[in-house]
């Protein structure tokens, strides 16, 4: 079987802390977070790195237990540039944002966990 690795490395994570980026296929045009080789939507092998714009908002989130800790809520925030991922959310109050709130990516926690701010609605 034959994996090909794309031509355009992706930013070390340590080195651009701000910066979400993401893979996209030119075959059927799917967004997809992480390093991959194929599709796996459509099994096209020509991925593309783009830089993620960071908005989004949340589709699911979850309280998971910490052993003498308070709970941490984690999130899955679906992004305007196609791709959802797990997050943490930052400044986040009890009780949890509701569903659909827009999300803005902020930084990477511990060089690999992306972390996103609430956003205030836009006035009227």
């Amino acid at each position: 079987m034959h994996y090909r690795t794309t031509d355009e490395p992706a930013p070390e994570r340590a080195e651009e802390p701000s910066l979400l980026r993401f893979q996209r296929c030119t075959w059927c045009t799917s967004a997809l977070f992480g390093r991959r080789c194929i599709c796996p939507h459509c099994g096209g092998e020509d991925l593309i790195w783009e830089d993620s714009q960071g908005a989004g908002r949340i589709d699911d989130y979850e309280y998971r237990p910490r052993k003498g800790h308070v709970p941490r809520l984690v999130c899955l925030v679906g992004l305007d540039d196609g791709f959802r991922i797990e997050a943490r959310l930052s400044g986040c109050n009890l009780p949890a944002p509701s569903i659909g709130t827009r999300v803005r990516f902020q930084r990477f926690a511990d060089g690999r966990v992306p972390v996103f701010t609430v956003q205030a609605p836009a006035a009227a």
